[in-house]
């Protein structure tokens, strides 16, 4: 029997929050960016006009002619280097790493331990290539989901969405269970799950019923370990089945078949084009 307990224990680090941390003697804020200090510690009024100068210049000049920067990520302390331009220009995270006034447009490092480095090879992939590894499954492709959040990287996101809509088979109990568990409540990645899963049991009722003819023993087991531990997923199912329920005529919806936008993040409100 598989259980939640069966999946990586840093699956999730790229959404771990940590409630505060002394930099220096001054208190951090959880959510404050790296080498950002409470109080100005690192404003760009105690930076040289020299200092300030070259951050600018650095921040719009081609990708190709800027900086390498080191981004060190995880407790391995894997580092990659990548210009600083394209880095910045996609993702408003790094965008304000590099901010006059911050640390890491002094140093060129900035350093990510509480994520994943499998997870960041995808954001440098996108970032160069605009790329998703066609063959990556889809728990790895949550991973990546959840730090393109943190770095604020909506097409990443986006273009993930698509990937997972799209792939075969469809997600077990379980890794629906994990989404759910390291993703923001609202967030887009989670209603897609939730219609995998249930076009899932919808469509082969026989294979999460335990005693029937052509029982998944094992796909049996994980809805009955999601239906004791993932509360917020199962009240979630249970209102998507009798919704169905109630529209006669309709069968449960397949994501494949759901125009391309309905799992997307739009800016603004405003939809794809």
């Amino acid at each position: 029997m598989t259980d939640e307990a069966t999946l990586p224990a840093n699956a999730g680090t790229a959404t771990d929050i940590r409630t505060e941390e002394v930099e220096d003697g001054n208190m951090v804020s959880a959510n404050a960016m790296p080498g950002e200090v409470d109080g100005g510690k690192e404003s760009a009024d105690k930076e040289s006009s020299n200092v300030e100068a070259k951050a600018i210049v650095q921040l719009s000049t081609p990708f190709a002619r800027s900086d390498i920067i080191s981004v060190i990520v995880g407790k391995q302390e894997v580092e990659f280097g990548i210009h600083k331009g394209i880095l910045a220009a996609k993702s408003p995270f790094f965008e304000k790493c590099f901010g006059v006034g911050m640390k890491e447009a002094n140093d060129n490092v900035v350093k990510l331990p509480e994520d994943d480095p499998e997870a960041f090879e995808a954001v440098v992939e996108w970032v160069y290539a605009t790329r998703i590894p066609a063959a990556k499954p889809p728990p790895p492709l949550v991973r990546d989901y959840v730090l393109a959040d943190k770095l604020g990287m909506t097409d990443l996101q986006n273009a993930i969405a698509d990937t997972i809509r799209l792939k075969r088979p469809l997600p077990r109990p379980v890794h629906a269970s994990w989404t759910w568990r390291i993703t923001p409540e609202g967030c887009p990645l989670r209603e897609l799950i939730l219609d995998q899963l249930h076009h899932r049991i919808m469509t082969t009722p026989n294979k999460f019923k335990l005693g029937t003819t052509g029982t998944d023993a094992e796909l049996a087991a994980d809805l009955k370990v999601l239906i004791r531990k993932n509360h917020a997923l199962t009240t979630a199912l249970l209102w998507k089945t009798i919704d169905h329920n109630l529209q006669t005529g309709r069968g449960p919806l397949d994501p494949r078949k759901a125009p391309p936008c309905s799992y997307h993040i739009h800016k603004d409100g405003k939809k794809c084009t």
